[in-house]
């Protein structure tokens, strides 16, 4: 039987231990799908008529649930399964994708889904993907991009069989099943249940999908931010400008490894699976890996002379409540030796040792590992007042508010470096008040107006959820990550409190990263950030306020960028160094044509302010109408209901009058109407 793409066929496996993420993978499917019909076909080993029942709760006029039921213990008895250096972990049932070609014969094709997954688009495109004369469609699985080695050697193009487009017609043809299971009876590797056999049969055989159709957080978990968007452009053939591109394209997220979202809400995009999971059962909440209040994360590299310092400014916290995650980053000196000491130490010490990353790296580490509920960076030459953390953690705790900002006193190395640098005397303390809990989009249009931002994330403590779901990192830049992390995490805030204590000590020195900047990777940085800038500026549609106060923002960052960019070239004795700039050529060419049109009030600048302004206003004019259309129509409303109730009352009272005349006309009424004047006159008396 052949069934249109206004018919989708979707086919998974489960058994009653994987009923709860098996029907949130279905509850994703359904909530975003189109206008065509979905035909879930459910194979199982072992099923309880009550998870039975749960599954069939899901149909509905365009989707249909049919239950089919193979004994896989039966089927594949003798065969090898897991050992225990297995890399994950799966049923024997998972062999069962052998026979589909039999479990549904009358399907030509058939889509198969794992249930540790969510859907977030309608599945018409991918379903309508031509197969010709290959027996699937699919895509290719992460370990091949990042850790290759002998398990997935076995196919070029060594694919994941988590999410497969069948085609049973020519699986049939060509009795592809018995293939299948002969080559798992006769294969001794065990590290995975059923995939290495689907790529050494398919091999060749198998169309390559764009990693939209199974994106798998996987490289998340295992690669970190090592991982970038050429990787995607290089190995999936599909261009991104930044990772948020790639993680809102993903149609379908499939949480491939251990490290489950109902086992671990912290792990990677676990919180886009939690969405579908509370509105499937919004009586219920995953449990949370909240170990601390406060995670103090601390990327460490060449500081033998200041961290133990440091450490022992954060162990003598008034507030207790806190873990520290120390992160090497390749450090040359003893700085290894010294973090080791303090983790075998204390408990809530944890040391972790890594290649040269640069600091962007080691704190977006550092939030994969922290189980705290706001997190705190915190430089490894600085130090902190006693009562920082209990006094902070108290405002965010009482208001649940997002982000918690504070201000800093310098304290110099040196006389000399005191003398040379008075500015950071002064740098880290607000002029003006803040006081009361505001909107992160409020606070920075508020701050940008009165340059009360300060780019430091040490004076954040910032709710690790809220980083988590925003997907806010510091980008991977070689110098001034911050800029960008600062400004997401104000934006993205829902709530914000700004505290006028220096609770932070910030240390300068020589050659810290806060002194010692390189002209052309500055340039390259700040030209980045310009451009993220940028992509919020043109989506900035509801607030004129917030949209004028990020075009503020980026006219003073590229005015920074000419000034670096200048430098650059006298340093280069030219008087063009855009050629050295590589992929950031043209936006760096941009940001120099902003900053000089507004230091040459050139009018298409303003103009572009004045337009967006009037934009704003023609927005609110139209927003203002609706409403009092709104009201106008109420209005009509009540009017008519009261016209309504007057005609009954009308109605009424006619009835009533007919009702007197005709009781008027009664025999008895000029008796009765003397003996009322008589009593009236009898009782004046």
């Amino acid at each position: 039987m052949n069934t249109s793409h206004s018919e989708i066929n979707i086919c998974m496996i489960t058994d009653d231990n994987y009923i709860m993420p098996t029907s949130v993978a279905i509850h994703s499917m359904i909530v975003n799908k189109g206008n065509g019909k979905y035909n879930f076909y459910i194979i199982t080993s072992n099923l309880s008529e009550e998870s039975e029942k749960a599954f069939k709760n899901f149909e509905r006029e365009d989707v249909s649930v049919k239950i089919i039921r193979e004994n896989a213990q039966k089927r594949f008895e003798g065969f090898h399964v897991f050992s225990n250096d297995s890399i994950c972990v799966a049923s024997i049932s998972a062999l069962l994708k052998f026979i589909i070609p039999d479990l549904l014969p009358s399907l030509d094709k058939v889509l198969y889904l794992d249930g540790d997954l969510i859907v977030e688009n309608d599945l018409s495109e991918l379903y309508s993907t031509e197969l010709g004369d290959n027996y699937a469609a699919t895509v290719l699985d992460v370990s091949k991009v990042y850790w290759k080695s002998e398990f997935n050697s076995c196919a070029k193009n060594y694919f994941n069989s988590g999410v497969m487009l069948l085609n049973l017609k020519k699986m049939r043809e060509d009795n592809v099943k018995d293939t299948l299971i002969e080559t798992k009876r006769n294969l001794t590797d065990t590290s995975l249940m059923d995939q290495n056999v689907f790529n050494i049969v398919f091999d060749g055989k198998a169309v390559m999908l764009p990693v939209k159709y199974n994106f798998q957080s996987i490289s998340l978990d295992n690669s970190g931010s090592k991982w970038e968007v050429d990787d995607i452009e290089k190995n999936y053939k599909t261009k991104y400008e930044t990772k948020a591109d790639v993680f809102s394209d993903a149609e379908i997220i499939h949480f491939a490894s251990k490290n489950k979202p109902w086992k671990d809400p912290t792990s990677a995009l676990a919180y886009r699976w939690t969405h579908y999971y509370l509105s499937l059962y919004p009586d219920k909440m995953p449990e949370r890996k909240e170990k601390y209040g406060i995670s103090v994360i601390m990327p460490c590299y060449n500081a033998e002379k200041y961290i133990e310092e440091t450490l022992e400014s954060v162990l003598a916290q008034t507030f207790k409540d806190f873990e520290i995650i120390l992160i090497d980053d390749g450090s040359t000196d003893s700085t290894k030796e010294i973090i080791d000491k303090y983790a075998e130490k204390y408990n809530n010490i944890t040391a972790y040792h890594q290649e040269n990353h640069r600091q962007g790296y080691e704190r977006n580490f550092g939030v994969k590992k922290a189980q705290g509920k706001y997190i705190h960076f915190m430089d490894s030459d600085d130090l902190l007042e006693p009562d920082c953390y209990e006094k902070a953690y108290a405002y965010a705790s009482e208001n649940n508010a997002d982000l918690i900002l504070f201000e800093a006193k310098s304290f110099f190395e040196n006389e000399r470096l005191e003398k040379e640098m008075p500015q950071y005397k002064t740098c880290y303390t607000r002029k003006l008040a803040y006081p009361k809990i505001y909107g992160g989009r409020e606070l920075f249009v508020l701050m940008r107006s009165t340059v009360g931002i300060m780019v430091s994330p040490c004076l954040q403590l910032v709710k690790r959820d809220m980083l988590i779901n925003n997907s806010i990192e510091f980008p991977a830049l070689k110098m001034m990550e911050d800029n960008l992390y600062v400004y997401q995490t104000l934006t993205r805030a829902s709530s914000a409190i700004v505290l006028h204590d220096a609770f932070y000590k910030r240390r300068v020195r020589e050659n810290s990263t806060m002194t010692a900047y390189k002209e052309k990777e500055a340039v390259r940085a700040i030209a980045y950030t310009i451009h993220e800038f940028i992509k919020d500026y043109k989506n900035s549609a509801e607030s004129f306020d917030y949209s004028t106060a990020i075009f503020e923002h980026i006219i003073m960052f590229c005015k920074d960028l000419k000034r670096y960019y200048t430098n650059l070239c006298k340093s280069q004795g030219r008087d063009n160094c855009l050629d050295e700039l590589g992929d950031m050529k043209e936006m760096v060419a941009l940001c120099l044509f902003i900053a000089d049109s507004y230091e040459q009030k050139d009018m298409r600048i303003y103009t572009t302010v004045q337009y967006r302004e009037l934009h704003y206003k023609l927005l609110k004019a139209y927003r203002d109408k609706s409403e009092i259309n709104a009201k106008l129509q109420q209005t009509y409303k009540e009017k008519s209901e009261i016209n309504a109730k007057l005609q009954q009352a009308y109605k009424e009272k006619s009835a009533k009058t007919k009702e007197i005349k005709k009781l008027e006309k009664h025999s008895l009424y000029p008796f009765l109407k003397k003996i009322k004047k008589s009593i009236k006159k009898h009782w004046r008396c």
